[in-house]
């Protein structure tokens, strides 16, 4: 089996803007963005693709899976910053945000999800993904789903994970045998 792990493209919104559960829109550079990515899948066609719900994922889910059928779960999308979404990460309250700054794996922003909760959800559809035992995949979602998997595939550390450069537009390989999952390629 060969997964393939895609992030979506550049979005449109402010630089230094916290956004995860937010569902925003691609930036201006989309199409170009796509044309790259289209060059790395010439054979689509044998590809059963999964995505988070979310706009800039569902978006470029479609386009590369030439609009076929696609698979939308949930446990897909980016990290639920919760009272923190769409605010400037710099006006956020340093008596708020300090106690997740020291520890992002397990604490909470307030009215969200910790990352220990994401990787348990992302990890969840990744393995139910695993046991259908299709020949191509293909898993269009965010850095932070991206990075959970790695973790969980590589048993790296939650707290680790973020050393791993997972860029817009990115795509990372995976090949799965019984008993055994390897890591082809990371952030292509």
């Amino acid at each position: 089996m060969e997964i393939f792990l895609i992030r979506h493209t550049k979005v449109d919104i402010a630089e230094g803007t916290c956004y995860g559960f937010s569902d925003i829109g691609l930036a201006g550079s989309f199409e170009e963005e796509l044309k790259f990515l289209k060059s790395k899948f010439p054979e689509r066609k044998e590809i059963k693709f999964y995505s988070s719900p979310l706009r800039r994922c569902a978006i470029l889910a479609g386009e590369l899976s030439n609009q076929r059928e696609i698979i939308y779960d949930r446990r897909l999308m980016e990290l639920n910053f919760g009272n923190w979404e769409l605010q400037k990460w710099d006006e956020i309250s340093k008596k708020e945000i300090h106690p997740w700054t020291r520890d992002f794996v397990n604490e909470k922003p307030p009215g969200g999800e910790s990352y220990a909760e994401l990787f348990k959800r992302s990890t969840e559809a990744f393995d139910e993904i695993l046991r259908k035992n299709e020949e191509k995949i293909a898993i269009v979602a965010h850095g932070g789903i991206i990075r959970s998997l790695f973790s969980h595939i590589l048993s790296i550390p939650l707290e680790k994970s973020f050393h791993l450069q997972i860029d817009y537009g990115s795509v990372s390989k995976i090949k799965s045998a019984p008993r055994k999952i390897s890591v082809e390629y990371i952030n292509r």
